[in-house]
């Protein structure tokens, strides 16, 4: 039976390693690529536009538009080979942040007006060109690795951190639904935390997807759960559902990946088959659960937001705030807006000023820095990138799942900063640097 079963495996492993050849060679990727894109057109027109056109999602087609936006597009291909090539951990920020924010770019370029799709191609050049020359670093001289009991007592601090917040000031609430979500968000802004506190439930919540998979390749099932239900219950307190899934998108892909990062090469061709059921489920079953909360929520929002923090700061009475929100009021300077600036986004563009619009990449870099920042905000995101990536040297593939997609998010959807400092980038790093790694032979 053992050698039968050892049979089975083989011919398993081998059919999937044939799966992954055959979709992570540069001119399949790419491919997959054009066809994320063509569902992404079907998606748009036929089920975001009637839907949600009362949110900005409008349709306006023009051939002189649409053809530019394929133009854009295809120029950005030339950067895709290369891109893969050695599939680092930066590569692979860069090239998920490429599926999930600038194929969605080109096609809402290609259907609504967008007088700042140069402005938007200007970020996007310097982010891709950054990421090919910038050099790879790693960090010489003696790495000091923490043992598997230190890394578990960090995993207990992070959740006896949440288990404080949930019942000291979430009063035990359990929330159900991954939808209705605006009333508990709307309660925990309310929460009087000491700044302290914020921070440190922030990172906890945030670092505990990584921990999630170094306890499951520790084969530590009774940390793991442990951590996936403080993590559900973090959730519960803020309503923040990055918090679900990223370890469920982190589960899946450890279960995925294997030994070799060519399964990251499928992200296109994944988030194709997502989209597709995106659409036939709107079209067919008459739902949109898909639609909303991935492919609205994560793929398109952000692209609307861009073109609302543009519309912003490209007036004149409208000054950059130079991050004067963001670290540097820790020293005392002192911005001219006196409502945080996501919130003076939601409140004029969507209606509420309770309304955070966060958002990050290009929104963040023109907010605060104008044209100027289109070339320096790539050249940091790039930099803190490499600084990762010499962290993790040395840990196998399927540890930095969790990191990968969390950082992704982060960038994606909030500023540079608040992706550094309260989204757990830099306590990640540090946990990347510290993790046991099995020693060489």
């Amino acid at each position: 039976m053992s050698c039968m079963s050892h049979y089975l495996n083989m011919k398993l492993t081998k059919r999937n390693r044939g799966f992954v050849d055959f979709f992570t060679t540069s001119r399949n990727v790419v491919f997959s690529l054009i066809l994320l894109r063509v569902v992404l057109e079907f998606v748009y027109r036929n089920c975001l536009s009637p839907n949600y056109y009362y949110s900005g999602f409008t349709y306006e087609f023009l051939w002189p538009r649409y053809l530019g936006s394929w133009l854009l597009f295809a120029v950005s291909l030339f950067a895709v080979p290369k891109l893969i090539q050695k599939m680092r951990l930066s590569d692979i920020v860069i090239f998920l942040l490429y599926c999930m924010s600038f194929v969605p770019a080109t096609v809402m370029f290609g259907f609504v007006p967008t007088p700042y799709i140069w402005l938007y191609s200007i970020y996007w050049g310097a982010l891709l060109v950054t990421q090919r020359f910038l050099k790879h670093f790693k960090f010489s001289g003696l790495r000091i690795h923490l043992s598997d009991t230190v890394m578990a007592t960090f995993g207990q601090v992070f959740v006896g951190t949440i288990l404080f917040v949930w019942a000291h000031y979430s009063h035990f609430h359990i929330q159900v639904s991954l939808v209705d979500v605006y009333d508990i968000r709307g309660i925990a802004r309310t929460f009087s935390m000491p700044t302290s506190t914020i921070y440190i439930f922030s990172i906890s919540k945030t670092a505990i997807p990584c921990l999630c998979i170094w306890a499951l390749s520790k084969k530590k099932y009774g940390l793991l759960l442990e951590l996936i239900i403080v993590q559900y219950l973090s959730f519960c307190i803020d309503g923040s559902k990055s918090a679900i899934f990223s370890i469920v998108l982190a589960l899946i892909a450890y279960r995925f990946l294997g030994k070799t990062l060519d399964w990251y090469k499928l992200i296109p061709f994944a988030f194709f088959l997502i989209c597709l059921i995106g659409y036939f489920e709107c079209g067919w079953a008459e739902s949109s659960i898909v639609l909303s909360m991935f492919i609205r929520r994560v793929m398109f929002i952000p692209i609307r937001l861009d073109y609302c923090y543009y519309d912003f700061f490209q007036q004149s009475l409208h000054p950059y705030d130079f991050f004067q929100q963001s670290v540097l009021r820790r020293i005392g300077f002192v911005s001219q807006y006196t409502i945080p600036i996501p919130n003076l986004i939601g409140g004029l563009y969507m209606g509420s000023y309770s309304t955070s619009a966060n958002n990050g990449l290009f929104s963040d870099a023109y907010s605060n820095f104008g044209i100027l920042g289109l070339i320096l905000m790539p050249i940091a995101i790039c930099f803190i990138l490499r600084i990762m990536e010499a962290c993790a040297q040395g840990l196998h593939p399927a540890i930095t799942v969790a990191v990968i997609i969390v950082t992704a998010m982060s960038l994606m959807s909030s500023a540079f900063f608040t992706a550094l400092l309260t989204h757990g980038v830099i306590i990640n790093c540090i946990i990347l640097y510290f993790l046991p790694r099995k020693p060489s032979k």
